[in-house]
């Protein structure tokens, strides 16, 4: 038996399906997803628990699904309407009406599969165990908002999850009889619950919560239901795009209006904070000068950390504006050949890449 807590992003993607890598709702896997779920609770080897905010969230995308059964049914009508307007070219009629009629099955087809979609999420959340949210929830999780902690040590947007765990917490602390050992929090959400964006391990801010109690992390649905090398690779994609370290473009860019305009920090660049820095290479040969000047490689890193902060950049997939972040966590667009952060660093974007020009000049005037 597996005991399955899942978060709002995770059951937004089972209600639709919806991938933001394509910008499309996927026609396949969350419908699989969900068959498995079922079939794992009617065999007894899966147990949902559910909440109010879970059910508000579900009620919103719901509409979405209702749309696309819609949309499918206005196309019926579009072609149906089209077939029509074509019935005097006799010679090719019937070509056009056997296409037709291929089109409006596949419609139907998918009309049926969303109808029944709709059915079925909502049959677990009418069967599983409800967790109740305390007041006390939602005050600690706004304490949480406030300090930075995770899960909003990266965003702010994490409310409802955060009162999801919470309340998750303390309901098998309460209900001891329930908690089994694969209890598992469901959060595709890694950057919000991991110890890293891409890490598998429950954030310490939240594992201290849970430290008493059998509770799991575990970001991917399929491998928690254990569905198979193939389709726990396919979730994990999804996974992987939705946690990029990506913001907004910081510059007036078209590129949001056309589902782009991102920017995706995914170099880390070394910049030196002293005219001593040098950058370690371990396949350079190096001279022996005797045994006073023998360094080991971790001797080399460490130097090479002491005279070095570590940066990100990103380019906009739309504009192709550099944009950086400084190590204090600050974000700009480089529009300018100098970039002033608030935390007091100043950095040139020059013909070798970034450097760092305030501590090397403040360095040079105390010389």
């Amino acid at each position: 038996m597996v005991n399955l807590i899942l978060d709002t992003n995770t059951w937004i993607y089972l209600a639709n399906g919806f991938n933001p890598q394509t910008n499309r709702n996927e026609e396949k896997l969350h419908f699989e997803l969900i068959d498995w779920v079922i079939e794992k609770i009617q065999n007894q080897e899966c147990r949902v628990f559910s909440n109010y905010i879970i059910v508000l969230e579900w009620k919103r995308n719901k509409e979405s699904c209702e749309a696309l059964i819609k949309k499918y049914d206005a196309q019926i009508k579009s072609k149906k309407n089209e077939l029509r307007s074509k019935r005097r070219d006799i010679e090719n009629f019937s070509k056009y009406a056997a296409e037709f009629k291929t089109l409006e099955e596949d419609l139907k087809s998918k009309i049926e599969r969303n109808r029944s979609h709709i059915e079925k999420i909502e049959k677990i959340l009418d069967e599983a165990t409800e967790i109740p949210v305390e007041d006390s929830h939602r005050i600690k999780a706004t304490e949480l908002a406030i300090e930075k902690k995770a899960p909003f040590h990266h965003k702010n947007n994490s409310v409802a999850d955060a009162i999801i765990f919470l309340s998750t917490a303390d309901f098998f602390t309460y209900h001891e009889d329930l908690c089994i050992k694969d209890t598992l929090f469901i959060s595709n959400n890694t950057s919000d619950f991991g110890v890293t964006s891409k890490s598998t391990t429950l954030h310490p801010d939240l594992a201290e919560m849970v430290k008493d109690k059998p509770i799991i992390f575990e970001p991917n649905l399929a491998a928690a239901l254990k569905l198979g090398d193939s389709i726990i690779a396919k979730y994990q994609e999804y996974i992987n795009y939705i946690n990029r370290d990506c913001i907004g473009c910081l510059v007036t860019c078209r590129g949001e209006e056309m589902g782009l305009g991102e920017v995706e920090f995914d170099s880390i660049v070394k910049v030196k904070t002293n005219d001593s820095g040098f950058i370690y290479n371990p396949k350079q040969l190096l001279l022996d000068f005797g045994p006073d000047f023998k360094f080991t490689a971790e001797d080399l890193i460490e130097m090479e950390n002491r005279y070095h902060i570590e940066i990100q950049t990103g380019e906009c997939n739309f504009c192709d504006t550099l944009h950086l972040r400084c190590e204090c966590g600050q974000e700009h667009a480089v529009m300018d050949i100098i970039i002033e952060c608030g935390c007091g660093k100043i950095y040139k974007d020059s013909q070798n890449g970034v450097i760092l020009v305030s501590e090397l000049e403040e360095e040079k005037k105390t010389v």
